[in-house]
């Protein structure tokens, strides 16, 4: 089934879009998201089923919990497809979208921000590009300029071994550390620490790129967590914002090669 009849499918149902509602402030084990239904567990679980099918549902286990996470580069391909085109017409639709598509808050670190006072937040995505995954690492690593909307100069380098430097600059010699990369296994997996974090209310973060192999396409899964003082505008604006990045701007450049 073709990914947007599946999102569509996804939502057509009151008590899957309940259940996405669920997963808005952050991810939640299976029975945590079953309580608040009469409906069996078994039921419950089929309608899981197609929203993971639809990708709106990403699943990480944890031992023998299973967690959903949120993914909200689905709900973009929507609102790009079908709000966008008629956004002067259908403002008020982007308020209902935004319904569906708020921060995952990462519940692990709970214990950790009672302690010490700060937020912390999860983001989970996953978005398909297609293009081989030696590509796609490629753009990830040698051609951010291209891709990265939320840079000030007109260069943007990642060294990609350990220990090198995420950061932008220009030819007088000004720029921003960005952060620095913790792990390269080429064309698999990439991870960055971010020393100040994408926001000003962002004290550290650090973010995981994981790229599977799919018939010559490649499943991006990306994972992040924030520590910082993260109101809920700053949880929005990371989860929209990385949204933005992968499933926008990083997608175009590598089957379009459409510059940001």
């Amino acid at each position: 089934m073709e990914q947007r009849e599946a999102i569509w499918r996804a939502l057509a149902d009151p008590t899957r879009r309940a259940l996405l509602d669920g997963l808005k402030g952050g991810p939640r084990t299976t029975g945590q998201l079953c309580e608040p239904f009469s409906l069996s567990r078994y039921a419950i679980m089929k309608h899981l089923a197609v929203l993971v099918e639809a990708e709106l549902v990403l699943v990480r286990r944890r031992g023998r919990e299973r967690w959903n996470y949120l993914n909200a580069v689905p709900i973009r391909l929507i609102y790009e497809r079908w709000v966008k085109t008629f956004e002067g017409q259908w403002a008020t639709s982007l308020s209902k979208l935004k319904d569906h598509s708020e921060s995952a808050m990462g519940v692990n670190m709970n214990t950790m921000n009672n302690a010490v006072g700060v937020s912390a937040m999860t983001v989970e995505q996953q978005v398909t590009i297609n293009a081989p995954r030696e590509i796609v690492f490629d753009a990830l690593t040698k051609d951010i300029v291209k891709w990265w909307a939320f840079k000030e100069s007109a260069e943007m380098y990642l060294e990609a071994w350990p220990g090198g430097r995420f950061y932008e600059g220009n030819s007088n010699g000004d720029g921003f550390l960005w952060g620095t990369v913790l792990e390269v296994r080429r064309p698999t997996v990439l991870r960055v620490s971010e020393l100040l974090g994408s926001l000003p209310s962002v004290r550290a973060g650090a973010h995981k790129y994981e790229l599977e192999d799919d018939n010559g396409s490649t499943i991006l899964k990306f994972s992040c967590q924030m520590l910082g003082d993260i109101d809920d505008d700053a949880r929005a604006c990371l989860q929209s914002g990385w949204g933005e990045l992968l499933s926008t701007h990083l997608k175009n450049w590598v089957e379009k090669g459409v510059a940001c």
